[in-house]
């Protein structure tokens, strides 16, 4: 992610997108393995799914998170 993405519009347009702590841990929680997955996630035809979440939501304020420079 830090190094694909950029923040698509606004004043900071271009830069890289970088996430806050709270963002980065929910990020790897939701992506986050169960200990007792042995793999492999497709077995024939059938998905198995080894994550420890199926889904999640963030829901924050507009403007949550923005980088704020200090003057």
């Amino acid at each position: 992610m830090a190094e694909y993405l950029i923040v698509p519009d606004g004043p900071a347009a271009g830069e890289p997108l970088l996430l806050t702590d709270e963002q980065a841990l929910f990020v790897l929680q939701l992506y986050a393995l169960r200990p007792d997955f042995d793999g492999p996630a497709i077995r024939g035809r059938t998905l198995t799914n080894g994550r420890r979440i199926r889904r999640g939501v963030l829901s924050r304020p507009k403007g949550w998170g923005k980088l704020r420079l200090l003057s």
